[in-house]
């Protein structure tokens, strides 16, 4: 059994690969693979991906409604992990803060 997260990557670059040769609706199949693997293992990053690829796909294929839609997502997709990575950058650095603190604090 193989991580799910880089096999949802995969099937999001293999649409890419489809989009590129112009087979839009092969891309979106993989794209849509992407997403539900993305989904299942709750990974935000990649389920971010696979809404803006898809709106790519959708965008060539000249269905802009449905394009903007996925872009939108996507854009709500990429504020969630933006925030939670500064978040999580935020607190890491409070830790790396407290054990300096800690080791000035000895040697002094």
């Amino acid at each position: 059994m193989g991580d799910k997260t880089e096999e949802g990557r995969a099937y999001g670059n293999i649409g890419i690969a489809y989009d590129s040769l112009g087979n839009f609706k092969t891309a979106i199949d993989y794209h849509e693979r992407c997403l539900d693997i993305a989904k299942d293992v709750e990974n935000k990053t990649v389920e971010g991906m696979g809404y803006g690829n898809l709106g790519i796909a959708y965008s060539n294929l000249r269905d802009f409604k449905t394009a903007i839609d996925y872009r939108e997502v996507y854009l709500k997709r990429s504020k969630s992990c933006l925030f939670e990575l500064t978040e999580t950058a935020l607190r890491i650095q409070g830790l790396c803060l407290k054990n300096i603190e800690k080791i000035v604090t000895k040697v002094l």
